[in-house]
């Protein structure tokens, strides 16, 4: 298999069941069926080692902090976690973050340009897919008062914090879409680009996702400052998607309700309470400084005993609604930090960077603009929200932040892949693929006692997610 070709695999595997099973929430544990497809895409990354002799040289200190990552982990899990199944969640992270790092560094072998317009290619089909289907339920509602439309919509608004970080992951790479040529149908194309960002751009509006609002916002700000006039062809294909999506909310939302009810909904209201985060964050923030800077284990979440009166006395939800409070809580204020420094060394601009942006700058926009803008815009949105964890947000988000570091690292030489690794390496391989092995076994471990759990408790099987960090696992 070629490497293009096993890039291309992973960007399908990836992208397709996030972006379409996302459509069907039905479906029996499809939340724990994209969880395993994200393992298997782990899986399949870190082995891919075993023929990839450049990462160990391209990728030394990014390793070195991942290990830091993982030693403080374990360190404040086995000092004070009380979970049965604390392994299972600590190797989570430097799994995720090592395959996104292999990952780029088997981009950095192959023809970027292709890659993203094949990306591209998946991201517009997926969401034009999910667009017609949306508009249809939607017009099926009205065959009674249109009141259906919020039970119907596909995904969206059985729990919209899920959708919308998948929107806010896609509505930055939708504009670097508009100029890209497909031979297929060349007529075809810009209309299903529009009319896929313009309805996620009208269900954004229509349910008030202030998350995937305020992350876009940043990015917005955050890419004009750090690109600026060449920031300027991907503000205008943003601005242009979210037009027909206000025009869509405007004939879809006002004017159709109007003809058929005589009533019109009027503008959505904005809520600019914190919606019951301000007690978690605040928990969050105390169970923080216990042991600071080390956290108080993996799960501790679940487990913990209320800390604050707010909390102990109010609402328990599954997550802190806050990434970065989240992890700070269970690993410590020092393992946030490493995490900056990790993503300051990925994404750090190396000798060859400015030859490969030569290289991917075309279709009317600047490449690296559309991925910088996702990656702000996923991060921005973590921070008032527990989401960027879910599966479907995790494999949207892999080869995304993977293509943005392979841009900002440059190409690597083919040919060096195919030389052998000292035997340090092979070492360093062994061991990796052992604890691999051995992470898989607790997180197999981990969906049976889930699994255990559901059919002793209680819970709104629509809204919970059905395992991992947050959500149905009480212990």
């Amino acid at each position: 298999m070629s490497v293009s070709l096993f890039c291309k695999c992973i960007i399908f595997v990836s992208l397709v069941p996030a972006l379409l099973l996302v459509s069907f929430p039905g479906w029996p544990d499809i939340y724990a069926m994209r969880r395993f497809v994200q393992m298997a895409v782990l899986v399949v990354l870190t082995l891919s080692l075993f023929w990839n002799n450049t990462f160990f040289r391209q990728y030394r200190r990014e390793l070195l902090v991942l290990l830091m990552l993982l030693m403080l982990a374990l360190l404040s899990s086995r000092l004070h976690s009380t979970s049965d199944h604390y392994v299972a969640d600590l190797f989570f992270i430097p799994f995720y973050l090592l395959a996104i790092l292999i990952f780029a560094s088997w981009l950095q072998a192959c023809d970027l340009r292709q890659l993203i317009k094949y990306l591209l290619i998946i991201v517009v089909a997926m969401e034009f897919i999910y667009a017609v289907l949306t508009l249809l339920l939607y017009l099926l509602s009205f065959r009674g008062d249109g009141s259906e439309f919020a039970d119907a919509i596909p995904w969206g608004y059985v729990n919209i914090r899920y959708w919308s970080h998948i929107a806010t992951w896609l509505l930055p790479l939708m504009p670097l879409a508009l100029n890209l040529g497909v031979r297929a149908m060349p007529s075809m194309w810009r209309p299903m680009v529009y009319l896929a960002a313009g309805t996620i751009w009208w269900l954004v509006i229509e349910s008030v996702a202030r998350g995937t609002l305020l992350a876009m916002s940043a990015a917005f700000v955050a890419v004009l400052l750090l690109a600026g006039r060449r920031a300027l062809p991907w503000i205008k294909g943003l601005a242009e998607q979210s037009s027909v999506g206000v025009m869509l909310w405007l004939l879809l939302s006002w004017c159709l309700p109007h003809l058929v009810t005589g009533e019109a909904p009027g503008v959505p209201a904005m809520n600019f309470s914190s919606s019951g985060r301000m007690p978690l964050w605040h928990e969050a923030w105390e169970m923080s400084l216990q042991f600071f800077p080390l956290g108080v284990g993996a799960q501790s979440w679940l487990t913990h005993e209320g800390l604050t009166t707010a909390y102990a006395n109010g609402f328990r939800f599954g997550h802190p609604h806050n990434m970065y409070l989240m992890w700070a809580a269970e690993y410590g204020w020092l393992y946030v930090l490493l995490l900056a420094l990790l993503a300051s060394l990925a994404l750090r601009g190396r000798q060859q960077s400015t030859r490969l942006q030569a290289a991917v700058y075309e279709w009317g926009s600047d490449t690296t603009c559309a991925f910088m803008g996702a990656c702000i815009a996923a991060v921005v949105h973590a921070g008032v929200s527990g989401v960027f964890w879910s599966p479907a947000s995790m494999l949207v988000g892999l080869p995304v932040i993977a293509i943005l570091v392979a841009m900002r690292a440059g190409p690597a030489p083919f040919e060096a892949l195919g030389k052998s690794k000292s035997l340090s390496g092979r070492l360093v391989l062994i061991a990796l693929v052992g604890l691999l092995l051995f992470w898989q076994g607790h997180v197999i471990a981990y969906y049976r006692a889930m699994k255990t759990d559901l059919e002793q408790i209680e819970s709104d099987r629509t809204l919970a997610p059905r395992f991992w960090v947050h959500g149905d696992y009480p212990r």
